[in-house]
């Protein structure tokens, strides 16, 4: 699932209801934003780009929520392609947690016009991210955001997962999660504008 318009975020928020209580250990389903180059008939699959590529495959990658399962879950940010210790490369600057028998929350992403951003599930602060983000990381959100967008993509697949002590592997097609009560506060820099509510 994907928007087809790709979104300023800056100075505004994401809010959504998910449940990842359908979802086996070793399973990832997410919900994050890519910011690739668009037309104005919006994003399509061939558009599709991600902070674990390199090359021209790569793009600005914000992971508001990657879960393993209905156990724990990752938000990451990834703004340098490849992988390495140096910024938030594809390893990424990440805060785990674990969902404590409660798969089912409210998450709220807030921007601050500078691009630094906060993570809320069910009202509190997930925390900071470990390497925490440089003043270039920022800037590259902050920059990418203005002229691209964030795409608002989410997916379930297998092959990695974050909280690896969750369990790493699991069975994907009996697997499945929900997203509802999404709302964006934002504005549209590529793509159609959507309808509004």
């Amino acid at each position: 699932m994907a928007t087809k318009a790709a979104y300023n975020l800056l100075g505004g928020s994401v809010e959504f209801d998910i449940s990842f209580a359908g979802v086996h250990t070793g399973v990832n389903a997410n919900i994050y934003t890519i910011s690739p180059s668009i037309g104005s008939g919006g994003f399509s699959q061939n558009n599709y780009c991600d902070g674990a590529k390199t090359g021209s495959g790569w793009c600005l990658e914000v992971d508001w929520i990657e879960s393993n399962g209905n156990c724990g879950g990752a938000s990451t940010l990834h703004t340098v392609p490849g992988p390495g210790s140096v910024g938030c490369t594809q390893w990424g600057c990440q805060k785990e947690y674990m969902y404590n028998g409660t798969p089912t929350f409210h998450m709220k992403i807030t921007y601050n016009t500078d691009g630094t951003w906060n993570t809320f599930r069910d009202g509190r602060d997930i925390g900071a991210l470990r390497p925490a983000p440089r003043a270039q990381d920022i800037s590259i959100l902050k920059q990418a955001y203005q002229s691209k967008g964030g795409v608002i993509y989410s997916s379930q697949w297998t092959g990695w997962v974050p909280v690896s002590r969750c369990g790493t592997s699991g069975d994907l097609h009996s697997s499945y999660f929900e997203v509802k009560n999404l709302v964006i506060t934002g504005q549209v820099v590529q793509g159609p504008q959507p309808t509004r509510c």
